[in-house]
């Protein structure tokens, strides 16, 4: 079977998207993120295709082609099981990569995980899990988690930074806080950014869970390309983020984001 790769835009920012900053994730955005360039989480609509949505403007700069990333995610958990359940693929990009099976934490924070009744020793139970979970999202609107992130980097066939925030069970962090490696990596020093959040706001720090990840983009294409080519330039040295540039691209970004309001309601 022959699935073409997404022919898109990787140009897509927050002034030619019409996508706002994300206040409520900008808030509880973590210090210890390394970028090449400075991008902000924007929203998405949370009606449970938050991944497919992201992916969409990832792609192609808007959120029309959803329902073509979610078919592209399917197919692709669907092609390459093995790589999904592989230990060794799933730990790829970890900083400190557990002694433990990662398969079993995927699985466990999946929807699809019956706890008390579900067997992890078991390897046929932890495929079925997965199984579970890839016939599920079939369904449009149905939540996608971490095993859709790695399958959306390989329909993207770029690396995908999962950002998670400095809140909860910091195991749990350990987990889903890495650069997620494509099974085809194209663009070797390109890095997309999506960000584990939140809709509410009944939760304390020590027991903060996600339930929405959104997409991190840059403000316009200008800034992308500069901090491009200081990357470039010095690809082998560490670059920190000076606080004034990040200021000042934060008042481009809130000033864009005010700006897509006003043409939404003129």
């Amino acid at each position: 079977m022959i699935i073409w790769p997404v022919d898109y835009d990787p140009l897509t920012t927050i002034v030619n998207s019409g996508l706002n900053v994300d206040q409520q994730t900008m808030d509880i955005y973590p210090d210890d993120v390394q970028q090449t360039y400075v991008t902000f989480p924007v929203s998405v609509k949370a009606d449970g295709n938050c991944i497919p949505y992201s992916g969409s403007v990832l792609a192609f700069g808007n959120d029309r082609y959803a329902t073509e990333i979610r078919a592209r995610i399917i197919i692709e958990q669907t092609l390459y099981e093995e790589y999904y359940l592989q230990e060794n693929y799933l730990k790829n990009g970890l900083d400190d990569p557990p002694k433990f099976d990662i398969k079993k934490a995927f699985a466990m924070y999946s929807d699809e995980y019956k706890h008390g009744t579900d067997r992890l020793k078991d390897k046929t139970t932890l495929q079925e899990i997965y199984e579970r979970k890839v016939m599920k999202i079939r369904k449009r609107s149905t939540y996608m988690g971490i095993w859709q992130i790695f399958a959306l980097s390989s329909v993207l066939q770029q690396k995908v930074f999962s950002i998670y925030p400095k809140l909860g069970n910091v195991n749990v962090r350990k987990d889903l806080h890495k650069i997620i490696h494509p099974r085809v990596n194209v663009c070797e020093n390109r890095i997309l950014y999506i960000m584990w959040t939140s809709t509410r706001s009944d939760m304390t720090r020590g027991h903060w869970l996600p339930n929405q990840p959104v997409l991190l983009i840059d403000v316009t294409v200008e800034s992308k390309d500069q901090a491009n080519e200081q990357h470039n330039e010095f690809e082998n040295h560490e670059i920190e983020m000076e606080t004034n540039v990040t200021c000042k691209n934060y008042e481009m970004a809130t000033k864009a984001s005010s700006e897509n309001n006003k043409m939404a309601t003129d």
